[in-house]
């Protein structure tokens, strides 16, 4: 057999659901510039598994044959294999894999969340054997869509509460047992008036939400650091970011540390400490770096720059500090390459 093709820049994402995440990554499409990616399919299409499901239980009942070892389009060539795979969220890694394996996409995606999954580790641990990349999110892909608006530490245990498989629409009041965001993130983003008429069928929540991606941005990053456990144990956590990045061909990464650690600058290492209310910057590394005007910015929030902390260029040698004095902001911003550290400290 012939090795597939292989197409510069082409990139294959399977997501868990036909509604939220699918239109979501549809309209991301719509803003990829088209010079960067000869294709970009996002799978599954609710119709066509519509169709699918409907003739899966046509042939059942007929008791047709061969049997079907087949994902949403992707199909195992032996029980054995189906059987290792067949089990969510790992079989959207392997439909995935098969993708580039068979139709020569050089990138691949598999979008899922934590909700209902017992045992996502066993698709971390394929994916990274068969170079699928994952966007995951816990409690669910809703968590992305908060980071939005807000940072927040708040452990959620529901998508969307239902009665009879049906939302009960938590956040407008419409029910006895709304929730009102403490239990469901689409709760949340309805009681808290982000997006008061939330739906999971919305067509247009990229677009909604596009203003607002460097927000997200700097705030998916900022969960990130609330935990070092596994990824498939934490709640919350998004990494979501990361393929719309890839999508839109942004660059520019955020890291979050508090005050007092080392952190990783131009090669060497670099530490904020608060002192008697002053802030000191140390050179904890083994070589010189370069902070200026335009590199070192404190404010009161973390999404803007703020001030200068230096009105000239400033060299720290190893084991030497510059002091700021009377420091009264909250973060500090420094920009290094492509890279955004944003230090919390706690004046």
């Amino acid at each position: 057999m012939r090795a597939p093709k292989k197409t510069k820049n082409n990139i294959i994402i399977i997501c868990e659901g036909t509604d939220t995440e699918f239109n979501y990554f549809e309209s991301a499409k719509r803003r990829t510039d088209p010079s960067l990616y000869s294709e970009i399919k996002v799978l599954p299409i609710a119709a066509e598994i519509q169709a699918f499901e409907k003739n899966s239980k046509r042939k059942t009942k007929k008791l047709e044959n061969p049997p079907s070892y087949k994902y949403y389009y992707k199909e195992e060539t032996n029980e054995a294999d189906y059987n290792k795979y067949k089990a969510q969220p790992l079989r959207y890694v392997r439909e995935v894999q098969l993708f580039m394996e068979e139709d020569g996409f050089i990138e691949g995606w598999a979008v899922f969340d934590k909700d209902g999954h017992h045992s996502p580790q066993e698709a971390f641990s394929h994916a990274k054997n068969s170079s699928v990349f994952i966007a995951f999110s816990s409690y669910s892909f809703e968590q992305w869509f908060l980071t939005h608006f807000e940072r927040s530490e708040m452990a959620f245990s529901k998508s969307d509460c239902k009665e009879k498989k049906k939302s009960i629409e938590c956040g407008t009041g419409k029910h006895v047992d709304d929730c009102r965001g403490e239990i469901c993130i689409a709760g949340a983003l309805r009681e808290k008036g982000y997006i008061k008429d939330y739906s999971k069928s919305n067509k247009t929540i990229f677009d909604c939400l596009y203003p607002r991606l460097h927000k997200a941005f700097i705030n998916a990053a900022w969960i990130r650091k609330l935990d070092t456990q596994p990824i498939y144990l934490r709640n919350p956590y998004t990494n979501v970011d990361f393929l719309v990045k890839r999508l839109l061909n942004i660059t520019m990464e955020y890291e979050w540390y508090t005050s007092s650690e080392d952190i990783p600058f131009s090669g060497t290492t670099i530490r904020f400490e608060l002192q008697a209310g002053n802030l000191i910057i140390k050179n904890t590394g083994n070589r010189s770096f370069i902070l200026r005007p335009d590199n070192i910015w404190s404010s009161t929030d973390p999404y803007t720059n703020g001030n200068s902390l230096f009105q000239r260029t400033k060299e720290i040698v190893p084991g030497n500090t510059e002091s700021v004095p009377n420091f009264k902001h909250t973060f500090i911003r420094v920009l290094d390459n492509n890279q955004t550290i944003i230090i919390y400290t706690s004046p």
